[in-house]
């Protein structure tokens, strides 16, 4: 499976009213890797004054479904095959619809295909899969499988545990808060496991952070409580090209002003911090803001706030590496708190060790921060591959019990 998990966005049928400004919002926010431009019923003249209103920067992520001779004239990506164009002789790259795991085995020319619907569909009420999903491992790895059909964020675990190569979201992408789905895109494939760095000068970090990427983590929280903004910005100055080369997530821990100014995806918020919306006001519309919660109570005034893109839920048990501890919850707290959905993806946190991965996601939570039980391992690297494995196992786990 390749390094990154690839987020594709489809358009609907019909041309929105503000969908241009939509799509640009989309190639701007850093969640979609390829954009499908899907309108089988426009014109040429359409799709091309859809195109014009697009940023030109931004055009080489788009593959279109039609009027392939657009490609060229807005320097597109490529162009996607399916049931109404089976060909095109034209010089690019190619993408492929797929509603049968067998149609695989003759996709291994397109850079991806998608095989639909792997879950019943969001967009075609009553459309779905007439394949079972444990049965897909091998007809997936003889090709480059992007999922589609009924995909939601959530379900992303599950599809690369799979060896899918990435996710495709259509219905979910249209519904509701574009902006907020959209971040949900982007965090969702790599929350599962966060780690949360003690390092104490800015070597120290990213040597801890070079460590846990090389494990597979894909999601970094910067954590220096009591050093500087010149040593916290310097050690994100280190980590960053880390970060990037391993297409993971880098959060600072609070710093909100700090965070836009070296490039950080993002902030988590702890109890006593900035509220969401203040973040929110700092960083703009495409960043991730996390928040801690104890307590349905905290969880209520996090979603009152509005703003915020996961619950940092704990302390599972007593942790050193944070000061001012709230109540510990145990497996209890967890599954009393989360008996019914937040309404936003939560990680379990507070001296989380292996063993605690699949109790606590069969509690509800989505994922799990750890940060001693990696730093203090004998081989980081090596321990946070592990903790992958575990939380890939959970994910397979749950095809077998639903």
């Amino acid at each position: 499976m390749a390094d990154k998990f690839l987020s594709v966005i489809f358009t609907e049928s019909e041309i929105r009213p503000n969908e241009a400004q939509e799509l640009t919002q989309i190639l701007e926010s850093g969640a979609c890797d390829w954009l499908h431009l899907r309108h089988p019923a426009a014109s040429e003249q359409q799709m091309q004054a859809l195109l014009d209103s697009i940023p030109n920067q931004l055009r080489s992520k788009i593959r279109i479904h039609s009027h392939f001779s657009l490609i060229d004239e807005f320097g597109l990506a490529g162009a996607h095959l399916n049931s109404r164009w089976q060909e095109w002789d034209g010089d690019c790259s190619f993408t492929r619809s797929c509603h049968a795991s067998e149609e695989l085995s003759n996709c291994g020319q397109y850079a991806y295909s998608t095989l639909s619907p792997i879950f019943p569909s969001i967009s075609k009420p009553g459309y779905k899969a007439d394949f079972e999903l444990a049965s897909l491992s091998d007809a997936i790895s003889q090709s480059h499988v992007v999922a589609l059909g009924g995909v939601t964020p959530d379900k992303t675990p599950l599809l690369q545990a799979l060896g899918f190569e990435g996710a495709a979201y259509l219905g979910y992408a249209w519904q509701g808060d574009l902006l907020h789905n959209l971040r949900q895109i982007k965090i969702m494939p790599r929350f599962s496991l966060q780690y949360i760095t003690n390092g104490v000068t800015p070597a120290e970090v990213a040597e801890e952070v070079e460590a846990v990427l090389k494990g597979g983590c894909k999601w970094v929280q910067i954590r220096m409580k009591d050093a500087s903004d010149a040593t916290v910005a310097e050690a994100a100055d280190k980590c960053k090209p880390l970060i990037d080369r391993h297409h993971a997530i880098l959060l600072l821990d609070d710093h909100p002003e700090l965070a836009k100014a070296v490039g950080a995806d993002g902030v988590h918020l702890g109890k006593n911090d900035m509220p969401p919306s203040e973040a929110r006001a700092i960083l703009g519309p495409y960043a991730i803001i996390g928040s801690t919660a104890n307590t349905l109570e905290d969880i209520a005034n996090i979603l009152a706030h509005g703003q915020s893109d996961y619950i940092g839920l704990g302390p599972l048990r007593f942790t050193s590496t944070k000061k001012n501890l709230s109540p510990t919850l145990g497996y209890d707290g967890y599954a009393r708190i989360l008996a019914q959905p937040v309404g936003l993806p939560v990680v379990a946190i507070g001296s989380v060790g292996i063993d605690d991965v699949a109790p606590l996601l069969s509690r509800g939570a989505s994922g799990v921060a750890v940060s001693g039980a990696i730093r203090r391992a004998t081989s980081p690297q090596t321990t946070t591959a592990r903790f992958v494995s575990a939380l890939s196992d959970c994910a397979l786990a749950s095809v077998k019990h639903n």
